[in-house]
């Protein structure tokens, strides 16, 4: 929970992400009835808590998408490949929004209906880009955009 430094503003929450560490958070829903075709979209709305020049956060997300009656069970939540995007922090954004977006184009078979676990990381070890950011990561919202008929 972070307090906000306004005068009579709120707390909020956020996702703090290490700077050296792979950490991971977990969303699960119903995908809805009138899903469409096409690559998903993750706008990633968060901050760095301290001044970052030109140091990049990279994140990552996958999919794990569960049908009824499906051969992969719920208790395997085997994931798809993990798609990713970066983005470099300026000297004056410390605690400035960003927002990075990511392509889902890996969606693991999911269909209208599927049970959907999202698996959404800062890739602090670099797998999917050079993340280079010396500071915290925190998270404020993911917002999916799923392509509907």
């Amino acid at each position: 929970v972070i307090e906000s430094t306004g005068t009579g503003t709120p707390r909020f929450r956020v996702a703090d992400f290490d700077a050296t560490t792979d950490e991971i958070i977990y969303w699960t829903f119903i995908v809805p009835d009138d899903m469409a075709a096409g690559n998903w979209l993750a706008d990633i709305s968060w901050y760095s808590n301290d001044i970052g020049a030109n140091e990049t956060c990279v994140w990552g997300l996958a999919i794990s998408a569960t049908t009824e009656a499906d051969a992969d069970t719920m208790a395997e939540q085997a994931v798809s490949t993990i798609d990713y995007a970066s983005e470099d922090v300026g000297t004056t954004e410390v605690n400035r929004l960003i927002q990075t977006t990511i392509t889902l184009s890996d969606l693991d078979g999911v269909a209208a209906g599927d049970v959907v676990t999202l698996a959404f990381r800062r890739d602090a070890d670099s797998t999917g880009g050079t993340d280079d950011l010396s500071s915290d990561a925190r998270l404020v919202v993911v917002r999916l955009r799923i392509p509907r008929s």
